[in-house]
């Protein structure tokens, strides 16, 4: 039992970490549209577009989560929640706006979808990557 514990809280400090990676890749893109529009309208229009964010999750991950079609619905849900919440991909960025229009005090307004004493992994990550930190 302590090493299943000791290697869940391993996973959940690396998961955490490669969270913070997103979140910097996000706000990397954010800076990018404040100071090149060209190549943030390149971006939204070749990579992030919804059709091909959409693919890049069914092509990541159907095939390892086909057996749990209910995690597989969570995981597109969060996916979707982080790309649809982020202003990046939907209007001019302004120079000094470099989170997602849903956070709201460093969180997702609303919550994140899991508003429990003890929130999921799922959800802090959503959470630190919408809004470039977590409350977890």
């Amino acid at each position: 039992d302590e090493l299943l514990i000791w290697i869940r809280n391993e996973l959940r400090t690396i998961a955490l970490e490669e969270g913070g990676h997103s979140a910097l890749a996000w706000r990397t893109l954010y800076w990018v549209c404040t100071v090149d529009a060209d190549a943030c309208n390149a971006a939204k229009q070749n990579i992030l577009n919804e059709n091909k964010l959409h693919m890049a999750f069914q092509l990541r991950f159907s095939r390892y989560f086909e057996g749990n079609p209910e995690l597989l619905e969570r995981m597109m849900t969060a996916w979707t929640n982080i790309y649809t919440n982020l202003e990046v991909l939907h209007s001019d960025v302004e120079a000094n706006d470099i989170r997602g229009s849903a956070c709201v005090d460093g969180a997702v307004e609303g919550g994140s979808g899991d508003d429990l004493p003890n929130p999921s992994l799922l959800s802090l990550l959503v959470e630190k990557i919408s809004c470039g930190s977590y409350s977890g």
